[in-house]
C-alpha cells in the first residue's frame, strides 16, 4: 500500500469519551536494497511532532492545539540477506546497541546477528514487518463537531553507520 495506512471514516459516536480508542492495527513491508553488505541504521522521524504521546508518533492536531492520537511503529520479524535476525536500537547515536524493536522519534533501530546484540550486522537486503499500532485519545476533550482527518506522517531513512 505505498506505506500508506488508511481507516476510513469513523462517526464521532463510536470513539470512546472516556478511554483511549485503539485502532485496527496494521502490518506494512519493507525492504531496504543496498549496492553491498553495509552496516546501517533506520531513523524514524515523526512529521507531526508534538501532536503524540511522549513516545508515540501523532495523528495531527485538532483546531491546532488538542491531540487527536498517537500510533507506535515496531520493526517484526526482520530477515537480513534472508536470515533471520533480530532487531537493536542504540540510544546514544550508534556508540552502544541493545536488543530493541520499536521505532521513536530520532531513535536509530538496525538488526543483528541472534548471537550477538551489541553489533549492528552489515546487510545488502533488509526485509522487515513494520507493525503499526494507533489510537484516538478519548474524546470528551476533543472538538468532533467538524468532520477530522487522521494526519499521521512519519519518515523512516537509512542512515549508514
Amino acid at each position: 500500500s505505498g506505506g500508506v495506512i488508511d481507516h476510513g471514516k469513523m462517526s464521532a459516536k463510536d470513539l470512546n469519551a472516556t478511554q483511549i480508542t485503539p485502532l485496527p492495527k496494521v502490518n506494512l513491508q519493507m525492504t531496504v536494497t543496498c549496492d553491498a553488505p553495509v552496516v546501517f541504521a533506520l531513523k524514524a522521524t515523526d512529521n507531526r511532532a508534538g501532536s503524540g504521546n511522549a513516545s508515540g508518533f501523532g495523528l495531527g492536531r485538532i483546531n491546532g492545539t488538542q491531540k487527536l492520537g498517537s500510533y507506535s511503529l515496531t520493526m517484526s520479524a526482520p530477515l537480513a540477506d534472508g536470515e533471520v535476525v533480530q532487531s537493536i536500537a542504540s540510544f546514544d547515536n550508534g556508540t552502544t546497541w541493545e536488543k530493541y524493536s520499536s521505532f521513536e522519534n530520532g531513535l536509530m533501530l538496525s538488526v543483528a546477528t541472534l548471537a550477538d546484540v551489541s553489533t549492528p550486522r552489515p546487510t545488502q537486503e533488509l526485509v522487515t514487518d513494520i507493525s503499526y499500532s494507533g489510537y484516538i485519545n478519548r474524546t470528551d476533550g476533543l472538538d468532533l463537531s467538524n468532520e477530522v482527518n487522521l494526519d499521521g506522517s512519519a519518515t523512516i531513512e537509512v542512515t549508514y553507520l
